[in-house]
């Protein structure tokens, strides 16, 4: 492959071919309707996307490439092509997936082992190509047993027995620890990824550096943002540790003059965990920097050519803009060329075919199974979700799940929570299961807790974030009534912060009335609540599922019989349904450490307020909990689409909802190609695929991003021959 020694940055380069993949043959079919600059600038330069990546790697040091977007576009067959193309070129390549819900071993139809930080090598690339699913729950049990020394409960008695015991107790210290042993779900994401920028910087037996490229397949954008964010949050608490360790000499003294513990076994082990901690501190850091170093890191961003696709990929780039991250590239995916034919839709049909007999041996037997047609324009709008519902929902006999769900009593209670894989329709089936039950005469109301929202794009309506939003009733066909809701995050998770704080600080608020009270307050274990100002990785979520309690607890006239749940992507969904769990448990411990607080100083008159609100919080969390698992109060509906990697995974969604006891009711196989697809119906697709192109040109030229265009495939890019090709397709030098 001959490579051009230059990139050209603000142009476009498009291929527009939609039988590209026949074969593994391809054809270039250029449309006409982009600006002419732009392909005599490519003509000129001969423009390779990525090209600077391809470089030799002396001299320039290792490279990361994130690669992220919305749910599928093809962020982890984009990553995995990279990846290949690189090893290709002769370059030691890792890619790494750090999406929860991993698919990057079902695209290279290779068995990643689950439970491994190991890098597995990839045949075929001449052993220049590792690729690894991140064990996040292994990444975290590595650093809690790191700081595990400031679990001064446990030292206690290890070193001190009972008496060492019933001494940490008496300064609720216990409580503390057990904070300190479950962080927050969404740091585990972080200390994994923080191992992989570990491993990729090592050196091999040789001293030799292990990689020259690593591509990280990323969650899908709100999640990735969060992720990038996350460094912020854990070097806080890492400090706020650190600063903990210089408080503590008194209350070692006292452990030794009243109980006769071994100090110096105690800050031995102390001083282990503030080495550890420190040394986390500084990898942290480091990672925080590398993020925003345009010279080692760069973001790729994956778009598909519909409406929501570019309304949530331009909130990305400016996203990543915000937060001082390179972006340089921007892909649009599955791009339909101007001549595709019936031979096209025809190939795509048998891959269906063969998916849907794999749904009837794997998932019929176990849920019931919804098709629903690959329509030829963007359903956008509360008439054109109306056409969706009728073609989904309407079809069924009378007395199934989705009749029950629509024509059931009112005053029955039900909570639908909508997910799946990522782009296979989440919130277009959300919003259209919406209109159908309003049609129906429900009172409904559709809540978005995906951090990247597009409920309100999926409407055509601006929504408030934080705001009940009406949908007009001129735009209902029955009795009932509809509302949207997109959780405001950053109202949320203030109201989260000022909550758990006030709980822990009204308790120190009065005057210290015993010797034991003075040391605690020296101590001072409720400025560690600090650390809250900077919020941790999740708690969005969290604070979203109180505000959807809320709304099933509402006896207000605009009491809801259906509320319908539009979740994120899979991987962060099953972590939802553990979240009022872990927030029920880590409340349960902040009011332990409140009242052991409380038995040391006077109450102030803002504690009771402050205890009611937060026991409030948790009774709410522990109830949502009974909920979630209640088969005649909520249900799942998995929504997927018909390819061997959705299927995949969706399979694994259902057995891991089953197994946390969550009734699923349906599974919504999406996007059916129609036995009778004529010439016509690709036209209308491909005239709507013109206008998502033109709004990401524009994307790309205000933020100086090259912007590639890959063909639609009849088949699926999957293993490291079918990725090849793609890759070539995706990094080579073309002519317009």
């Amino acid at each position: 492959m001959k490579l051009l020694s230059c990139l050209l940055v603000g142009t476009v380069l498009v291929i527009r071919s939609a039988d590209a993949f026949v074969g593994l043959k391809r054809r270039n079919v250029f449309h006409s309707g982009f600006h002419s600059a732009a392909r005599r600038a490519c003509r000129m330069s001969g423009v390779a996307p990525f090209h600077e990546l391809l470089s030799p790697p002396a001299g320039e040091g290792l490279r990361f490439v994130f690669v992220g977007g919305k749910g599928g576009v093809g962020k982890t067959s984009c990553s995995s092509a990279i990846a290949v193309t690189l090893a290709d070129a002769g370059l030691r390549t890792l890619v790494v997936s750090v999406d929860p819900a991993h698919s990057l071993g079902d695209v290279l139809a290779t068995d990643l082992p689950r439970g491994s930080n190991n890098a597995v090598p990839i045949f075929g690339c001449d052993d220049n190509l590792y690729a690894m699913e991140i064990d996040a729950e292994a990444s975290l049990k590595e650093f809690t047993d790191a700081i595990a020394g400031f679990d001064l409960a446990a030292v206690a008695k290890e070193i001190g027995g009972q008496a060492g015991a019933d001494f940490a107790s008496n300064l609720g210290l216990d409580e503390f620890a057990g904070i300190l042993r479950n962080p927050p779900p969404g740091v585990d994401e972080l200390v994994a990824l923080n191992a992989v920028v570990r491993l990729a910087r090592g050196t091999d037996a040789s001293g030799m550096q292990s990689f020259d490229r690593v591509i990280i397949d990323t969650a899908p954008t709100g999640h990735a943002l969060r992720l990038l964010s996350a460094p912020e949050f854990l070097e806080d608490f890492l400090d706020k540790l650190l600063s903990f360790r210089s408080k503590l000499d008194s209350v070692l003294g006292l452990a030794t003059t009243m109980l006769g513990l071994n100090a110096g076994a105690l800050t031995a082990k102390l001083d282990a965990a503030v080495i550890a901690a420190d040394n986390y501190r500084t990898q942290i850091k480091s990672l925080r920097d590398l993020l925003t170093d345009p010279t080692a890191t760069q973001f790729v961003v994956v778009a598909g050519p519909t409406a929501l696709a570019v309304a949530e990929t331009e909130r990305l780039v400016s996203s990543l803009e915000d937060s001082g991250v390179t972006t340089r590239s921007l892909i649009v995916n599955k791009v339909l060329g101007a001549n595709t034919n019936e031979k096209f839709t025809d190939q795509l049909k048998k891959g269906q075919t063969s998916a849907m007999e794999r749904v009837d041996s794997r998932l019929s037997k176990k849920v019931d199974v919804t098709s629903v047609p690959f329509f030829d324009t963007e359903l956008v709008g509360t008439y054109a979700l109306r056409y969706m519902a009728q073609n989904a929902f309407e079809p069924t006999a009378q007395g199934s799940s989705w009749d029950t769900l629509a024509h059931g009593d009112s005053g029955d209670q039900r909570l639908v929570l909508v997910g799946g894989k990522g782009g296979v329709g989440k919130t277009s089936t959300s919003a259209a299961l919406g209109v159908f039950c309003a049609d129906a005469g429900q009172d409904t109301i559709v809540v978005s807790t995906d951090p990247a929202h597009s409920l309100g794009d999926a409407l055509g309506l601006k929504l408030v974030p934080g705001e009940v939003t009406p949908i007009s009733d001129a735009a209902l066909s029955g009795e009932g009534s509809l509302y949207a809701l997109e959780v405001d995050v950053d109202s949320s998770v203030a109201e989260f912060q000022s909550l758990v704080k006030d709980a822990i600080q009204s308790a120190e608020a009065g005057s210290q009335d015993s010797f034991l009270g003075q040391q605690l307050g020296q101590l001072n274990l409720g400025d560690l609540t600090s650390v809250l100002d900077t919020p941790p990785p999740g708690v969005d979520e969290l604070v979203a599922l109180a505000k959807v309690l809320a709304l099933l607890r509402d006896d207000s006239k605009t009491r809801f019989s259906r509320i319908i749940l539009d979740t994120a992507p899979t991987g962060h969904t099953l972590r939802l349904l553990t979240l009022p769990s872990f927030l029920g448990d880590l409340l349960d411990r902040v009011m332990a450490l409140k009242s052991r607080l409380q038995g040391f100083f006077k109450s102030s008159s803002g504690t009771e307020p402050a205890r009611d609100r937060l026991r409030d919080l948790q009774v709410q969390m522990f109830e949502l909990e009974d909920i979630l698992r209640d088969e005649n109060r909520c249900e799942f509906v998995v929504v997927t689409i018909a390819t061997e990697v959705a299927l995949a995974e969706t399979e694994r969604l259902v057995e891991s909802l089953i197994s946390e006891e969550v009734a699923v009711g349906n599974v919504v196989v999406n996007q059916l190609l129609d036995t009778t697809t004529t010439d016509a119906y690709l036209e209308r697709i491909v005239r709507g695929q013109d206008v998502c192109l033109g709004r990401l040109e524009k994307i790309a030229q205000d933020n100086d991003l090259v912007l590639t265009s890959m063909p639609w495939l009849d088949v699926e890019a999957r293993s490291v021959y079918g990725l090849r090709a793609f890759g070539q397709m995706l990094m080579s030098p073309r002519e317009l």
